[in-house]
């Protein structure tokens, strides 16, 4: 039976003595992960069709249509905040270390799509912001910071 985008299958493999939750990405790879209970991989494939569930896709991104901060989307996890663009990057790579930023290539912060997503550093994250003119350079007559004019010129 073919799956729909972020339905899955939980199931026991008996090799590994463990449960194992099959998922189908958006690009067609299919991700497996395995657990000691079957009741921890069920919650997690209902995240999973929770996520999917609120997402809007779009010719260019996959835009985030559920709970968000000011500017990004965001889920909860375990009674914890996770910034949805960084939980669709895990879901598809795996764990993404703690010191490094999930960054957007569009720069739409309500962006889940996974080929719209890169690994950084705070460096890179900033000289990426930089590099696309989106930075503050200049305080006006109140102390407000002000972007720089010449990259909507340029964009």
């Amino acid at each position: 039976m073919k799956r729909r985008n972020g339905q899955g299958s939980v199931y026991w493999v008996e090799a590994r003595k463990r449960w194992a939750l099959a998922v189908v990405l958006p690009d067609g790879r299919r991700k497996v992960r395995y657990s000691l209970t079957r009741e921890d991989l069920e919650a997690e494939e209902t995240l999973d069709q929770y996520f999917w569930q609120h997402v809007d896709k779009t010719d260019t991104c996959w835009l985030w249509r559920g709970r968000r901060t000011q500017r990004y989307g965001q889920l909860m996890v375990a009674g914890r905040a996770v910034l949805v663009h960084r939980f669709a990057w895990e879901l598809a790579n795996g764990r993404a270390p703690e010191d490094l930023y999930v960054c957007h290539h569009c720069d739409t912060p309500l962006c889940v799509r996974i080929d719209h997503l890169f690994l950084g550093t705070a460096a890179d994250n900033s000289r990426d912001m930089v590099n696309k003119g989106r930075h503050f350079n200049e305080r006006d007559s109140l102390g407000r910071f002000s972007y720089v004019a010449s990259s909507v010129a340029s964009s």
